[in-house]
């Protein structure tokens, strides 16, 4: 499972005034990519055999339209090229002529860096920190903060927001689980659900339980018979042992 954080950044007035163009030619992209497609199909449709207007082709005639037009060599080339795998994908997910035009009063300006790897963030203190981004340089952005805060700074709505996270780690885990079965029809493979109820504290060879088995999180030693292990290698032991012998399994 893929997962990320979401920080505001807190842009200077000129690099704001990037981000307003580089959304606006993303945009721009958008829309001629998404016409483009659009006259391909028709020109499909009466017959006529043209390349597949795809994101490989658009690419290449993207690149070859920055070498002549100023407008477009204000974006770096790789959110461009972003915008293009974004109409691409849309395109095959609910079809070409379904895909929304991107028009300036009701879209609001975003575009995305692909190469995260390749972005160098810094940390500058507790609250703020700092990453590099082609032609933007260096911004500034404000670091999260757990809601339940310190002790110093106590959170505020913790009762709230702990509702809310767990609604949301039921429903990660409930799609997470809709994953696996999909795939295992593909393969043939038998899901197989199992109690997770005190794993975390019987001991794979004896079968004690007791909660002063975890030592600490990561270490689990067993008050009857002193088997040592890694408590997260001990209770997936354990699971693994009640899919064997689950009826289901």
């Amino acid at each position: 499972m893929l997962t990320g954080f979401r920080y505001r950044l807190a842009p200077t007035g000129e690099q704001a005034g990037l981000c307003q163009v580089y959304g606006d030619i993303c945009r721009a992209v958008w829309n001629t990519g998404l016409h483009q497609r659009r006259e391909a199909v028709r020109r499909w449709q009466r017959g006529q055999d043209l390349p597949f207007c795809g994101y490989h082709l658009q690419a290449r005639q993207l690149a070859e339209a920055k070498t002549e037009e100023e407008w477009l060599k204000a974006a770096p080339s790789h959110i461009l090229q972003q915008t293009l795998r974004d109409l691409d994908r849309a395109c095959r997910d609910h079809g070409t002529f379904n895909v929304r035009w991107r028009a300036k009063g009701r879209w609001k300006p975003s575009f995305r860096f692909p190469a995260g790897a390749r972005v160098i963030v810094q940390r500058l203190g507790r609250k703020w920190g700092r990453l590099k981004l082609p032609k933007l340089g260096w911004v500034r952005f404000r670091w999260s903060r757990s809601a339940k805060g310190t002790v110093d700074a106590p959170g505020t709505h913790v009762r709230q927001k702990a509702g809310l996270n767990r609604a949301i780690l039921a429903r990660g885990w409930h799609g997470f689980k809709l994953a696996c079965q999909n795939a295992a029809r593909r393969s043939a493979t038998r899901i197989v659900e199992v109690n997770p109820a005190y794993t975390s504290q019987t001991c794979h060879p004896c079968g004690h339980v007791a909660s002063e088995n975890r030592e600490s999180p990561s270490v689990f030693r067993c008050g009857a018979c002193g088997y040592r292990a890694h408590a997260d290698v001990n209770a997936a032991r354990n699971t693994r042992a009640r899919g064997w012998t689950s009826p289901s399994g």
